[in-house]
């Protein structure tokens, strides 16, 4: 009799703002001051570029972030098992 085939899950969460941060960061090339949230940074970050007539650059990350946890899902959804 053959062993049954073992079955794992992997549930990650992925916090939207905090991706946004980092894309934000990564992207600009800055990283958020030690200590503050990345709900704070992105907070600075839009008051500040709305200041200079850019207000839609922050939620351009958030839709980023968005697209790429889809993306994610998706790979992780359609993942294989190894041979």
């Amino acid at each position: 009799m053959s062993e049954p085939e073992k079955r794992f899950e992997f549930i990650a969460e992925i916090d939207g703002v905090e991706l946004a941060c980092r894309i934000a960061e990564a992207a600009c090339g800055i990283r958020r001051p030690p200590g503050k949230s990345a709900q704070q940074a992105l907070h600075d970050m839009e008051r500040l570029l709305k200041s200079l007539g850019q207000p839609d650059v922050v939620a351009g990350f958030h839709r980023a972030a968005r697209v790429a946890a889809e993306y994610f899902a998706e790979c992780v959804g359609s993942g294989r098992r190894p041979s």
